[in-house]
């Protein structure tokens, strides 16, 4: 078939001088890299954006590792510590620490302490702390009634207790109508929890 085609021009495949076959190559080549101009940048231009975000993508997943890092050696560190300690031992760490929040517990560890050294829970707020340090911790505020002298009892109570709360800040206001030495008082604490 190719050689009907050039029969139909008049001309055999080998008909062609050297100057001709020259321009042939030459505008052959000229089309190549005019293609090759307008091809490469177009093909390169919307990479350059995508390997930006592979780099933000690769630091994003670095940072991330290096967390994850540090937290697996936080664990590791306590698996060693807990690993000579008793079974007793740990239950009271996970006592003093629980799995998760357990707000449910936390109030009525409150209301327990308080019926027992005479204080009136009046309420109780509760709210998550954003920190990721470990362990976790939530934050409460909490009202009382009570007499000046079962306060101290509560606040060692508090201290003692298994549940872990540190008590932040303090607010009394004397009750100046009773006729004892009645106050109201706020707590400010946070207790700490395990968890994600």
């Amino acid at each position: 078939m190719e050689n009907n085609m050039f029969e139909l021009a008049g001309k055999q495949p080998g008909d062609q001088t050297p100057d001709q076959k020259q321009k042939f190559y030459l505008g052959t080549a000229a089309v190549l890299v005019l293609v090759m101009l307008i091809a490469v940048p177009l093909a390169v231009f919307p990479l350059n954006g995508k390997l930006d975000d592979a780099k933000s993508l690769r630091d994003d997943v670095l940072g991330k590792k290096a967390g994850v890092q540090q937290q697996l050696k936080v664990l590791q560190d306590a698996e060693t510590a807990l690993s000579g300690v008793s079974e007793v031992k740990q239950s009271e760490y996970l006592d003093a620490i629980p799995d998760g929040v357990q707000q449910d517990t936390l109030i009525k560890n409150l209301n327990d302490l308080a019926t027992k050294y005479g204080v009136v829970l009046s309420g109780v707020q509760f709210g998550l702390s954003d920190t990721q340090e470990l362990p976790k911790r939530v934050n409460m505020s909490a009202s009382f009634q009570s007499g000046y002298s079962d306060l101290l009892e509560f606040l060692r109570a508090i201290e003692a207790n298994r549940r872990r709360i540190h008590v932040k800040t303090i607010s009394v206001q004397v009750i100046p109508q009773a006729s004892t030495s009645a106050v109201n008082f706020s707590l400010e604490m946070e207790a700490f929890y395990q968890g994600k």
